[in-house]
């Protein structure tokens, strides 16, 4: 079972690259009425306790996901949850739940469906470029597009240059920049 698995399994739905409280964790979670930040232990286990303690200032339980056996200790002082996720994700401490303002909650809970997994497949921010796109005839600049649709530029320039190969969308340099347009397709009478 996936880490993704598990987070289903508890009636979670998930996204990232969202900011909760100080930082962008690895994986936020979100139910009807609580948010939980993950994040995988990378540098070690006390630079995972600092970042989930930022995420605690907008989030309901912050978890550290981990590849081997942690000490609990430090981990459990702050309310923080452990995941272990080796062959299967395996719960080794339950983060203790804060509570927040329940009009702040619902309020980040509404933006993160918007970002949620299930929005941002690869069809779907395809589509939204296209979209766009059609919204924006004189052209955008990749950061443009970015910016429009909230995504990183490098996310934004990945699924340019796939709508460029598929035939979908061209660019043009003009200038210092390089435009995106939506191809025209135009009858051609033989």
């Amino acid at each position: 079972m996936t880490v993704f698995d598990w987070l289903k399994s508890r009636g979670w739905d998930y996204t990232w690259n969202v900011k909760i409280g100080g930082g962008k964790p690895d994986i936020v979670a979100f139910s009807s009425n609580e948010i939980v930040a993950l994040e995988f232990k990378k540098d070690g286990l006390n630079s995972a306790v600092i970042n989930c303690r930022k995420y605690l200032k907008g989030a309901n339980r912050a978890y550290i996901l981990s590849k081997g056996h942690e000490s609990s200790q430090q981990i459990e002082k702050y309310g923080i949850g452990l995941i272990e996720e080796n062959e299967r994700t395996k719960l080794v401490v339950e983060a203790k739940h804060f509570l927040m303002d329940k009009k702040k909650i619902d309020r980040l809970i509404k933006a993160l469906r918007k970002k949620s997994l299930i929005g941002n497949s690869v069809n779907n921010f395809k589509e939204r470029i296209v979209e766009l796109l059609r919204q924006n005839p004189d052209g955008l600049t990749i950061v443009g597009i970015a910016k429009a649709l909230d995504i990183h530029r490098h996310t934004s320039a990945k699924y340019v240059s796939e709508l460029i190969k598929e035939g979908k969308i061209i660019q043009r340099t003009v200038g210092p920049a390089k435009l995106c347009y939506l191809k025209r397709v135009e009858n051609v009478r033989q």
